[in-house]
């Protein structure tokens, strides 16, 4: 059963207790009355907890269901006939108390259950000689209220307990006549519409007598407890799929399963008998409230919150690909799912949204990520954030010739497109450094430079731009003008310190570069080669007075320049 003692629908952010200990119940006739205690699952005594009292009373008259919410916040169903929702804050160490006019219940030591959905808390209502009013109670814990749902016709068909099932329903059983648990009602937490219902008559009239308790597990199929042996194992449709028999002192008031599919029955006197998954038992224990104390319990959860957020805009579909304890999945930012300890979670962040574009995910404030799609180890609380930015149009064109020159595109752009032929556009986000690469050459026509918005603007067939506003970028090609190097002696290196439009530079005579018709051109021949000295320099035939070895030329038409050594 979900409800009595610590439920598994909640994390403890901060609470003092141990995932996987069992925490058990007493009374307010036990030697301890009205205290939770903590054990571990071999029965060592960890810590305790007195519940106080309402309404000014020094103590309570009856704690009976308690639940951990997400936020680690203890919340315990305390009263009989005048009851309250109190909570704990384990952080702050304060209690607060809650009274709900109507809430009540039979004075009975099983009854009065708790069960915690995301930041929603159910508690069975019943009718009292004080209270007529009765059903399930539903507490907002985000804006502190309340409502009654689910009256029944008479008591005879009240609800017994509660518990948030793995695909994030709410089951009920009811039926508080004779036999009890007849039947469990399915509901939405949220909408509160009942989905269907279990008919549970053929056992309750059969085999089992009554039910006081149920445990969904994640295969849909249902723990059904009942005070005295056996317990069955029910499939989703209420049938028996398993019959298991179990030795107890005295009637059982509470059964709950741990998220390693752990059982544990407490026993009405406070004794714990823990089972495997498959109800092989495993050990018993007595507790400090052990002998006729009225005891409930349940296991600590293990669970962390995911925090998903968005900004640029605020609200964002996200997918999820794991769902989480209640069974949720994918939300609208902001939204939270609580996993188990350890669980890997995946989800994806849309392209675009409303006209902003996909930048990066954070998690827990920091940059991870600038692929849509991000994996998150739930090890602790994390909070992720799906970062969103102004996306602007990058136009890539070419001139000379003003189409099918291929440009490489090293980012990919929002909509995963890179290279492409001009004329071609690409999309990126306000920040990102987008590279271009244009080839050195488009048939007889080679690169010249990078205009930007029309203007001049690099000369380098690569260049980098930090994208802040639509732009236009065009490679300009042109016509070029060749320089033909050679010498009388064989096989010269020439230093050439200009380098050409195919990004040549240095080369052996004889070889030919291409330059920008007007270029200045500058070469150095070595002193002396093939153990001739070096003489001059002849351009198009004609010895360029005063070069020395160093040689500067205007690239205004065609010419050839001869570097010439001493026969």
């Amino acid at each position: 059963m979900l409800a009595l003692g610590l439920s598994i629908a909640g994390a403890a952010f901060g609470a003092p207790f141990t995932p996987g200990n069992i925490l058990v119940t007493t009374g307010n006739n036990a030697p301890i009355p009205n205290t939770v205690f903590e054990y571990t699952r071999t029965g060592t005594l960890v810590q305790s907890l007195a519940v106080p009292g309402i309404d000014g009373q020094s103590a309570p008259d009856y704690i009976r269901g308690v639940a951990i919410d997400r936020k680690g916040r203890l919340h315990v169903y305390n009263g009989t006939f005048k009851a309250a929702l109190s909570t704990y804050d384990p952080v702050a160490g304060t209690w607060s108390h809650k009274v709900i006019p109507g809430l009540s219940v039979v004075n009975a030591g099983n009854l009065g259950r708790v069960a915690v959905y995301r930041d929603y808390v159910f508690l069975t209502d019943d009718e009292t000689n004080q209270a007529e009013a009765m059903g399930i109670v539903r507490v907002n814990l985000t804006n502190n209220t309340w409502v009654r749902f689910a009256t029944p016709s008479s008591y005879n068909d009240g609800y017994i307990d509660l518990n948030v099932g793995p695909d994030g329903l709410l089951y009920a059983l009811a039926g508080e006549g004779s036999p009890s648990g007849r039947w469990i009602d399915v509901f939405d937490p949220v909408t509160l519409a009942k989905t269907k219902t279990i008919d549970l008559t053929p056992i309750a009239w059969g085999p089992a007598g009554s039910i006081g308790d149920i445990v969904v597990r994640s295969d849909g199929k249902i723990w059904a407890n009942q005070m005295y042996s056996p317990s069955f194992l029910l499939n989703a449709s209420g049938s028996i799929a398993s019959t298991h028999t179990f030795t107890q002192n005295s009637y059982i008031d509470d059964f709950d399963m741990a998220q390693d599919g752990t059982l544990a029955q407490i026993q009405f006197d406070g004794k714990v008998h823990v089972y495997d998954p498959t109800f092989g038992f495993v050990r018993s224990f007595e507790t400090s409230g052990y002998y006729y104390s009225q005891s409930q319990g349940a296991f600590i959860p293990a669970l962390a919150s995911l925090t998903v957020t968005a900004a640029n805009p605020t609200a964002v579909p996200i997918t999820l690909y794991a769902k989480d304890v209640y069974g949720g999945k994918d939300g609208t930012t902001a939204f939270i799912r609580t996993y188990k300890t350890g669980a890997s979670v995946g989800m994806t962040a849309p392209p675009n949204v409303g006209g902003q574009y996909f930048a990066y995910w954070e998690k827990d404030g920091v940059k991870v990520t600038d692929a849509r799609t991000l994996s998150v180890t739930m090890d602790a609380d994390h909070t992720v954030r799906a970062v969103f930015l102004k996306a602007f149009n990058l136009t890539i064109g070419s001139e000379n010739p003003t189409s099918g020159v291929p440009i490489t595109a090293w980012v990919a752009d929002e909509f995963g497109r890179t290279s492409g032929t001009t004329l071609f556009g690409r999309t990126y986000t306000q920040g990102t450094i987008a590279k271009f690469s244009a080839p050195l050459s488009v048939g007889d026509n080679y690169f010249m430079r990078w205009n930007l918005d029309g203007a001049p603007w690099v000369a380098t067939p690569t260049i980098s731009l930090a994208v802040s506003a639509s732009r236009t970028l065009t490679a300009v090609y042109g016509t070029g003008v060749v320089l033909s190097v050679s010498s009388n002696a064989p096989s010269v290196p020439i230093t050439v310190w200009t380098r050409d439009r195919i990004g040549r530079t240095n080369g052996t005579t004889a070889f030919q570069r291409l330059y920008a018709p007007n270029q200045t051109v500058s070469m150095t021949a070595p002193a002396a080669a093939n153990g001739k000295a070096f003489v001059r320099w002849e351009k198009d035939g004609v010895p360029v007075p005063g070069s020395g070895k160093t040689v500067t030329l205007t690239m205004d038409a065609a010419h050839t320049a001869s570097a010439v050594y001493a026969p």
